[in-house]
C-alpha cells in the first residue's frame, strides 16, 4: 500500500539532505542499518492488514478477517551466503515499527514496514523481506514474508503491516528478547538496506507483580525487566552479558509519590545568575501534551503589542537534584558471580512510558532521560533518547547500568534568545495561549531562530478594552500580522514603554524587552531578574538639517551562555526614511518643535561564543504627516509599520562562512486595516496594510536556495461591519528534490472561535492538530474592579476612582482530547482580578492574587486527579483595590507560593482539607531601588530605578526540602549597566 509522504513529523527531503544522507552512508562500514528506534519517526496512513491464518492455535484469540494483500508472497528464508559488497545500500528510508514492545501468550502484536525513496533515482519492483524470530509467526504461520515494492513517487510511502503471535507451546523461559528484521534485496549497484526492531517476550499471561525492586537472571534468550508501575521496561539481549548475570531494578521517585532525598544545593555567591531549575512557575497544572499546545511559564500581558511579565520554566512541584528537576528516578544494577557489572557487550534497550506524565498535565517533549554513575557526579542526558509521540514513550539505548531519571530538558526550559519558550494557560492572567512551532534546521553549533505562531486570549482582552464603546468609530487597534490574538513568535524587540512621557526629557525611562511573546520591564539601572548576564544600551541623539532623532542606536544583550543579541543598529538619519529599518521612529510634539523618537529596536543579530550567527531583516513603511499648509506644522515622515522579511543563519563571523539556511516571510493584502482615523494625514496612524500569507524554510545547496518546507496561513474575517482577520488554518507543505511543492498539505491545523456582541470579542475555543488531537477552551467573564489613578488632580492630591467592568475573559475549563476517545479536563478558579488606568496609560491588568487548577482523571469531570494552588505577588500588603491600584506590588505577577494536592487523606502526613499535600514551592523576591551604586528595599511601585531580585526558593516534597539562597554584588548594580553582573 502506498500513501503520500510524509507521515506526521517525517521530513520531506530536498537535494541537500540527500547529499548528506549519501555521505553518511559512505561512512557506514556495517551492512546493518540502525534499529527502528533510530530511524526517522513515522506515522503511516491507515494500513491494510494481512489476513490471519485459516486455522490458528486454539489458545490464541481470533483476529477479525481482513483483506489479503494481493502482492504478498510466502518466501523461504534468505540465503546466508555473503553477497557482493557494493559501495552503498539501496537508497531507501526503511523502518520497522511495532505497536507494542512486549508480547505474551494469547496476544498479538502488529509490525509495520515503511519504505520511501531517499534520492530522486527511481526504484521499481524491489523485494522487501520481513524475517521473524523463531518464537513468532504471522497469522498464517509464516516466519518470512515478501512484498514487491512498486515504483514510488518522491512524495509517496510504501507501508505494509502484519500481525504476529507467539508460536504454540510454552515459551521455555520467563522472558526473552528477540529481533525482527526487514531488508531490501541487493541490486547490482547497491547492497541491501535493513531495519531492525527489538521485541520482548514474557511467558506469563498476566501483568508482572508490582514491587519497588524487580530482579531477573539473564538466560540464553535474553531478559525482560520491568519495574514498579510497569512504566520502565528494560530489554536485555542474549550476549549482552554472561548467562546467569543477575539484573536488578530499584524504584526511586515517581511524580505524585514521596520525593527522594534531595542533594543539597550550594548557595550562589557573587552573581545574580540563577540556574533555570531554581525558578518557579505557576503553570505546572496547565501543561498540555498535544503538539498544538505546549507549555511555558507565567506571562503577564500589558498592551496590545507588548505583553509584560516574566517567562519562568516549568519545573514547579518537581524535586530538583543537582540542577535537574525530575518526574521519575530509578537505579539499575547488574552482578555476575558476586561482582558488580556496569558495562555490557551490546546496547541495552530501555523504554519509559509517558502516559502517566501526560495524565498529570505535563508535556513529554519537555523531558528527557538522564543518567549518572554515582550521586557525587552531575547528571548527563542520555544521548540516544528519542520520544515516540505515537506510542507516548521514551526510548533509548544504554551502554551501562547506573542511576537514571526522567527530568525536564534544560535545553527546552531555558530562556536564552532566540529560542522560543512555548505557551500554556496562564494562571496569573487566566489567558488561553497556543504555540505552533515553525520547524527550522539548526546551523553550526546548534544555533537557529526560535520561530512560531503564538496566540494569547489576553491580547484579545486588550483589544476589547481599546475598542470598547468605540463601535461607532471602528476599531483603534488592528489585528496582528497573523490575525486577531496571534503574533509571530521569535521576532524580538525592545520598546520604549514610558507611556505619555517625553523620551527626550524623561529622567527615568522605562523599556520593555519582548522575548518571543513574553516580556520583561527594563528601567535605567534595573537588573532583569536572572534572565541575562548583561545588557548594554548605546543610544544617542542625532541632529541634521534642523531635524533631530532621539534614542537611535543599539542595545546588546549577553545571555548566560555567552550568546550576544543586538537590537537596533547604527544611528539613523533624522532626515531620510529607509525601506529596511529595524528601529521604529515616531514623531514627538508635532509642530514647530518636532523631533523624531525611536520607540522600538528590533533584534538584528545573534552571535554565539564561536562566531555562529543569525541575522534578522525587516521592511519598514514610512508615512508622511501633514497638518497644515504651513510647512512649519508638517513634521514629515514616521514609520507606520515594520515587519520581518527574512531570517538567515548558518554563517560564522570568525571563519567568514556564509549563511546556509533562511526563512522568508510572504505577505498578502488585507481588508481590516481601516482603524480609526487611518486616513487622517494629521495623525500618526499605526497599521499594517498586509498580513502574513506564508513562511518558507530554505537551505542553500548547489549554489541556489532550495525550498525545504512551507507553512501557509488561511484566514476568514469576523462578522459585523468592523471586521478582524481570524487565523483559521495553518497548512504545512513539503517539497520534492526538484522543488515541487506537495499537492496536498502534509498536515493542517485548524482553529475555531466564538464571537460576542462587540466586534473585538473573538476568542479561540478549539484548536485541532490535524491528527485527531484537539484542545477546547471555555471562558467565563468575571466582574473586575477597575480603578483610575490620577496623581495630578486637585493641587497634587492623588485620587483613585474605582468602578466595575466586565471586559476580560479568563479560561474556565480546558479539555484535551487525544483523538482516540480519551480526554482530560482541567477546571480553573481565580481570586479577585483588578484593572487600573494610570493617568495617560491604557488599561493595565494587575492579574489575580491567586489561582487554582483542578485536573480530573481521563474521561471524567468529577473524579479529581490533582489540584495546583498558586499565589502571586500583587497586593503589596494593602487591603483595598484602590490602594493596590495606586501602588501595586513591585514584584507583580511573580509566584510566591505553590502547592500540589491530591485527593484523599489515607496515610497522608500533610493533610489539607480533604486532600493530601504532595509538594510545595516557596519563592522570596525583594524589590530594591537604586541610587548610584547602592540599593535599598522598597515597596513602592513608582520608585525607580528598581531591581526585583530572587532571594530564595524552597522546594518541599513529603517532608524533604531543599533551599536555594542567592547572593548578589549590589555594588556593581549601578546606573551604568542593565542586567546582571557576569
Amino acid at each position: 500500500m502506498r500513501s503520500h509522504l510524509p507521515p506526521p513529523r517525517t521530513r520531506v527531503l530536498n537535494a541537500l539532505q540527500r547529499i548528506v544522507i549519501i555521505v553518511l552512508l559512505l561512512q557506514n562500514t556495517l551492512p546493518v542499518a540502525t534499529a527502528a528506534y533510530a530511524a526517522p519517526p513515522t506515522e503511516p496512513a491507515p494500513l491494510r492488514e494481512l489476513s490471519p491464518a485459516a486455522t490458528n492455535p486454539t489458545d490464541l484469540p481470533q483476529a477479525p478477517p481482513a483483506q489479503l494483500e494481493e502482492d504478498i508472497e510466502i518466501a523461504p528464508a534468505l540465503d546466508d551466503r555473503p553477497a557482493p559488497e557494493p559501495v552503498l545500500p539501496v537508497p531507501l528510508f526503511l523502518t520497522l515499527e511495532s505497536d507494542r514492545t512486549i508480547i505474551r501468550p494469547g496476544e498479538r502484536l502488529r509490525l509495520t514496514v515503511n519504505a520511501w525513496r531517499a534520492t530522486t533515482e527511481k526504484i521499481a519492483d524491489l523485494p522487501l523481506l520481513l524475517e521473524l524470530p523463531a518464537e513468532l509467526m504471522a497469522s498464517r504461520g509464516e516466519r518470512t514474508l515478501l512484498w514487491r515494492m512498486p515504483e514510488l513517487g518522491e512524495t509517496e510511502i510504501f507501508s505494509q503491516s502484519v500481525e504476529v503471535q507467539l508460536l504454540g507451546g510454552a515459551f521455555p523461559f520467563d522472558s526473552g528478547v528477540v529481533t525482527a528484521t526487514v531488508h531490501s534485496a541487493a541490486t547490482t549497484t547497491f547492497r541491501e538496506n535493513r531495519a531492525v526492531t527489538v521485541l520482548g517476550i514474557e511467558a506469563r499471561s498476566d501483568e508482572p507483580p508490582v514491587a519497588e525492586i524487580a530482579r531477573g537472571t539473564l538466560q540464553e534468550r535474553g531478559l525482560v525487566l520491568r519495574g514498579r508501575h510497569g512504566d520502565v521496561t528494560l530489554l536485555i539481549e542474549e550476549g549482552s552479558a554472561a548467562t546467569t548475570t543477575d539484573f536488578t531494578y530499584t524504584d526511586g521517585y515517581r511524580l505524585g509519590e514521596a520525593a527522594p532525598p534531595l542533594t543539597t544545593t550550594t548557595p550562589l555567591t557573587g552573581t545574580a545568575v540563577v540556574s533555570a531549575a531554581a525558578r518557579v512557575s505557576g503553570t505546572a497544572a496547565n501543561l498540555l501534551y498535544l503538539p498544538l499546545v505546549s507549555a511555558a511559564g507565567n506571562q503577564n500581558v500589558r498592551g496590545a503589542a507588548t505583553p509584560v511579565g516574566e517567562n519562568t520554566p516549568r519545573n514547579a512541584a518537581l524535586p530538583e537534584d543537582n540542577g535537574v528537576s525530575f518526574a521519575r528516578r530509578w537505579t539499575l544494577e547488574a552482578t555476575y558471580q558476586g561482582q558488580r557489572r556496569s558495562e555490557f557487550a551490546k546496547w541495552l534497550h530501555m523504554e519509559v512510558d509517558a502516559t502517566w506524565l501526560i495524565e498529570q498535565g505535563f508535556e513529554p517533549l519537555h523531558f528527557t532521560l538522564y543518567t549518572r554513575e554515582s550521586p557525587d557526579q552531575p547528571w548527563t542526558e542520555v544521548p540516544t533518547t528519542v520520544y515516540d509521540e505515537k506510542r507516548q514513550l521514551f526510548r533509548a539505548r544504554i551502554p551501562h547500568f547506573s542511576e537514571y531519571g526522567l527530568g525536564l530538558n534544560n535545553a527546552v526550559v531555558g530562556e536564552s534568545l532566540p529560542d522560543v519558550s512555548s505557551f500554556s494557560t496562564d494562571l496569573f492572567t487566566g489567558a488561553a495561549t497556543v504555540n505552533y512551532p515553525i520547524e527550522v534546521p539548526a546551523g553550526a553549533g546548534g544555533i537557529k531562530p526560535g520561530l512560531g505562531l503564538h496566540y494569547s486570549s489576553a491580547t484579545v482582552d486588550t483589544f476589547r478594552w481599546d475598542n470598547y464603546k468605540n463601535t461607532n468609530t471602528g476599531y483603534r487597534v488592528q489585528a496582528g500580522l497573523a490575525g486577531l490574538g496571534w503574533d509571530i513568535g521569535g521576532v524580538s524587540y525592545i520598546a520604549f514603554a514610558s507611556e505619555g512621557e517625553d523620551p527626550n526629557s524623561a529622567a527615568d525611562n522605562l523599556y520593555s524587552i519582548v522575548l518571543n511573546g513574553t516580556s520583561t520591564i527594563l528601567k535605567d539601572g534595573q537588573t532583569v531578574t536572572e534572565s541575562f548576564a548583561k545588557i548594554h544600551k548605546d543610544l544617542t541623539t542625532v541632529t541634521a538639517n534642523n531635524r533631530t532623532v532621539v534614542g537611535t542606536g543599539e542595545w546588546s544583550i549577553a545571555t548566560t551562555d555567552g550568546t550576544v543579541h543586538y537590537f537596533g543598529g547604527p544611528a539613523i538619519s533624522p532626515v531620510n526614511s529607509a525601506d529596511d529599518a529595524n528601529q521604529g521612529v515616531i514623531l514627538w510634539n508635532p509642530g514647530a518643535n518636532t523631533y523624531r523618537v525611536v520607540n522600538k529596536w528590533y533584534l538584528r543579530k545573534s552571535v554565539d561564543p564561536n562566531g555562529n550567527y543569525i541575522e534578522y531583516n525587516y521592511a519598514s513603511i514610512a508615512r508622511e504627516m501633514h497638518c497644515s499648509t504651513n510647512s512649519n506644522y508638517n513634521p514629515g515622515w514616521y514609520y507606520q509599520a515594520i515587519r520581518p522579511t527574512s531570517i538567515t543563519w548558518g554563517g560564522n563571523e570568525q571563519t567568514g562562512a556564509g549563511h546556509k539556511m533562511r526563512v522568508l516571510f510572504t505577505y498578502e493584502d488585507r481588508d481590516d486595516y481601516q482603524i480609526y482615523q487611518y486616513d487622517n494625514v494629521c495623525t500618526q496612524s499605526m497599521y499594517q496594510p498586509q498580513r502574513l500569507q506564508k513562511i518558507t524554510v530554505q537551505v542553500y545547496s548547489a549554489s541556489a536556495w532550495r525550498n525545504l518546507r512551507e507553512y501557509e496561513l488561511g484566514y476568514s474575517y469576523s462578522s459585523g461591519y468592523h471586521q478582524h482577520s481570524r487565523l483559521m488554518t495553518i497548512k504545512h507543505y513539503g517539497f520534492s528534490g526538484d522543488g515541487t511543492r506537495t499537492t496536498n498539505p502534509l498536515n493542517t491545523y485548524s482553529f475555531t472561535y466564538n464571537q460576542g456582541a462587540i466586534h473585538s470579542e473573538i476568542y479561540l475555543t478549539n484548536a485541532n492538530n490535524g491528527w485527531g488531537g484537539s484542545v477546547d477552551f471555555t471562558y467565563d467573564v468575571p466582574t473586575l474592579n477597575s480603578c483610575h489613578v490620577d496623581h495630578n488632580a486637585g493641587s497634587g492630591v492623588t485620587t483613585v476612582q474605582c468602578d466595575t467592568s466586565a471586559w476580560r475573559r479568563r479560561v474556565a475549563t480546558r479539555r484535551v482530547n487525544d483523538g482516540t476517545g480519551t480526554w482530560v479536563q482541567t477546571n480553573f478558579s481565580y481570586g479577585s482580578g483588578l484593572t487600573r488606568t494610570f493617568e495617560n496609560d491604557p488599561a493595565d491588568f494587575l492579574g489575580y492574587p491567586w489561582a487554582a487548577s483542578t485536573t480530573y482523571v481521563p474521561n471524567s469531570t468529577t473524579t479529581e486527579a490533582k489540584r495546583v494552588e498558586v499565589t502571586f505577588y500583587r497586593n503589596n500588603g494593602y487591603a483595598t483595590d484602590a490602594a493596590i491600584a495606586e501602588n501595586p506590588d513591585p514584584r507583580l505577577g511573580r509566584s510566591d507560593y505553590e502547592r500540589v494536592l491530591q485527593p484523599g487523606t489515607t496515610g497522608c502526613a500533610n493533610v489539607v482539607g480533604s486532600r493530601c499535600k504532595m509538594a510545595e514551592t516557596d519563592s522570596a523576591y525583594t524589590a530594591l531601588t537604586g541610587s548610584g551604586t547602592s540599593w535599598s528595599a522598597t515597596s513602592s511601585y513608582t520608585a525607580r530605578p528598581r531591581w526585583v531580585r530572587l532571594d530564595s526558593v524552597v522546594n518541599w516534597a513529603d517532608g524533604a526540602a531543599v533551599a536555594q539562597i542567592y547572593s548578589y554584588e549590589t555594588s556593581k548594580q549601578n546606573n551604568q549597566q542593565f542586567g546582571n553582573v557576569t
